[in-house]
């Protein structure tokens, strides 16, 4: 519809993930975050926002001592402690502002979402397990009532509504992204996370709005056989993907067969590699998570990791024994094209499924990524204020290394198992041969 209105892919991209917000709250939504890289046409160039929050200003290590936390047991999902600044309504406005084809309104491109939210939608049978599976915890959750039906989870072919979120949805249309990070909106937002024992406020949200920082900031990317891949920037750790793709790219990865062994181990044995690389120094932008990216990302420290591998065995140890991962979580990803050749790839998420708190006068969830941070005092990626955490979310482009046109959005869920999945998927393609969809059923 947005592109029929004369927007591009930008319009479109923010139009779907609206739309998702409304149907897929579990996932995705007004109260998390969002990256998007766009792909001009008109001039070849790449760039992305960031569309991600920091940290409370009040949240630091120490507190959550304090609070009875240590480096092992930091606060789950039941903790409003693991709200950051929502990034997402601020990262909507950008994307257009940026990269839009200031054709359409937002009016115009929140529409279609406002209309599911007023009209209805029938829940499909993939939304009706995941809420299912989640109906436990939002029973538990504050505010979750207001997302179940008669304390149930929906179930498939219910038709739902959200009026409350039509009439924010509707006001951000009007009002801009003021209306989400300042006034009632925003005192929902910090009562809900308080509810839960939280420490976002008023200031951090306007702080988020008011920010001189450059939205749009350089992807980071590799070339590999002929292509350039295209991911984010810290604090996303799209760098650990790129820095396998470097390491697989002196094997001939075809020879190997699609569902061989040899192949899949050199895919586990690259990810770990970067995964151990990733998880040790990545962290919010300005930490020297630049300096880590440029580090991990380069040819010859692949070259070097490459030599760790061998082709018959399992690398007995690539990590230190309490660099832990977080498990998977919730997440939405699109992509859209338009007529003129130019591309957008969006992601956005709740991190874990409802987040840590629903807002219930509004009917979204606040996500809870601070659970991305660690708590190992001195680690670039520790918990502290005014920090964005170690993020999950990034999209991938592929563009030609030589012409510079644009070949693939690549991008999905999974938390942690984005590089794996967005790594199967492209060498599936890219370096195997396999369909697109051959390779997302093996992932």
């Amino acid at each position: 519809e947005v592109l029929q209105k004369g927007g591009n892919a930008a319009d479109a991209a923010v139009a779907a993930a609206a739309v998702l917000q409304v149907l897929q709250p579990y996932a995705t939504g007004i109260g998390g975050d969002c990256f998007c890289i766009f792909y001009n046409a008109s001039d070849k160039s790449v760039r992305s926002i960031d569309g991600s929050g920091k940290s409370p200003a009040q949240l630091t290590l120490e507190l959550l001592r304090s609070r009875g936390f240590d480096e092992k047991h930091l606060p789950d999902d039941n903790s409003g402690l693991t709200a950051t600044v929502p990034g997402a309504v601020k990262g909507w406005f950008d994307t257009v502002e940026n990269f839009g084809s200031k054709k359409v309104t937002m009016d115009d491109i929140l529409e279609p979402a406002i209309r599911y939210a007023e009209s209805g939608f029938p829940v499909t049978p993939m939304s009706a397990a995941t809420w299912e599976g989640l109906e436990d915890k939002l029973k538990a959750t504050h505010g979750g009532h207001t997302l179940l039906r008669s304390k149930k989870a929906p179930r498939s072919g219910d038709v739902l509504r959200n009026l409350a979120l039509a009439k924010v949805l509707k006001t951000l249309g009007q009002k801009g992204p003021a209306a989400f990070y300042e006034g009632p909106v925003a005192q929902a937002v910090v009562n809900a996370v308080a509810a839960v024992g939280g420490v976002l406020n008023l200031q951090d949200l306007k702080n988020h709005l008011e920010s001189s920082e450059d939205p749009v900031v350089p992807t980071v990317s590799t070339t590999y056989h002929g292509v350039k891949v295209h991911t984010m920037r810290p604090p996303s750790h799209g760098a650990v993907l790129l820095e396998a793709l470097n390491i697989l790219e002196a094997y001939n990865l075809k020879s190997y067969g699609k569902t061989s062994g040899e192949y899949y181990h050199l895919l586990i044995e690259a990810l770990r590699l970067a995964f151990a690389d990733g998880l040790s120094c990545l962290s919010s932008p300005g930490h020297n998570s630049l300096t880590s990216v440029i580090n991990m990302t380069c040819k010859k420290h692949a070259e070097d990791r490459r030599a760790l591998i061998d082709t018959k065995r399992a690398i007995d140890k690539v990590a230190a024994a309490d660099l832990l991962a977080p498990p998977q979580f919730h997440t939405t990803f699109l992509t859209t094209v338009d007529e003129n050749g130019n591309a957008c790839a969006f992601i956005n998420s709740n991190f874990k499924g409802f987040g840590c708190t629903i807002v219930e006068e509004h009917g979204f969830a606040v996500h809870s990524r601070a659970m991305g941070f660690v708590g190992v005092e001195g680690h670039p990626n520790c918990v502290g204020p005014l920090k964005k955490p170690y993020h999950t979310l990034m999209p991938v482009m592929v563009t030609d290394s030589h012409s510079g046109d644009w070949m693939a959005n690549i991008g999905c869920m999974g938390g942690y198992g984005q590089p794996q999945i967005n790594l199967q998927v492209f060498t599936g393609n890219a370096g195997v041969g396999l369909e697109s969809t051959g390779s997302s059923r093996q992932t």
